[in-house]
């Protein structure tokens, strides 16, 4: 069974469950490059200062939006990309703009999302005074892996839905 012990881990899980599990669409070749930036990204941080960078719009009075939507009017190429992706783009650049945004609270952002359904596959577990992000069996089930990944802060501080803390609310779905 794989053990995924990093954040790096479970992302590269998490990309490769929704490539594996939906179909490509076609989208705007801008709108592909935007979510392939920010995904490519996403595991050294992002924060808006680094979004309006990218964009060369951090001294200009054009948000890094306007000049993506400006880009999308320019060409007309589609080009394929996974719906999910394109939903967690989304996500991202709306946490991003607000705050600083880390491998722990993406993979928090994909799992609030239900990138792997709408099953709960996690909980957290306290150990000491350390919290570890861990799975459930019906994630050891489907995917076939462990998770034991060290948390910075419990998911409240998210502001995301709650996980279940015990391995009874994660067998009852909550």
């Amino acid at each position: 069974m794989k053990a995924i012990e990093s954040e790096q881990d479970l992302f590269e899980l998490f990309v490769e469950h929704i490539k594996a599990s939906e179909k490509p669409r076609l989208y705007n070749e801008a709108i592909v490059e935007f979510v392939d930036f920010l995904i490519r990204e996403v595991p050294n941080g992002l924060d808006r200062g680094f979004i309006m960078e990218h964009f060369d719009c951090a001294f200009t009075a054009q948000s890094a939006l306007g000049v993506l939507l400006n880009r999308t009017a320019k060409t007309d190429v589609k080009v394929e990309c996974y719906p999910g992706l394109i939903e967690f783009a989304g996500r991202l650049f709306e946490e991003a703009t607000r705050e600083y945004v880390d491998l722990e609270l993406a993979n928090r952002l994909l799992i609030d999302m239900g990138c792997l359904g709408a099953e709960r596959y996690f909980r957290q577990a306290r150990e000491g005074q350390t919290i570890f992000l861990r799975e459930t069996a019906r994630f050891r089930s489907k995917i076939k892996a462990r998770v034991r990944i060290k948390q910075d802060d419990d998911y409240a501080s998210y502001g995301l839905n709650a996980l279940p803390a015990s391995k009874e609310q994660a067998r009852l779905g909550w």
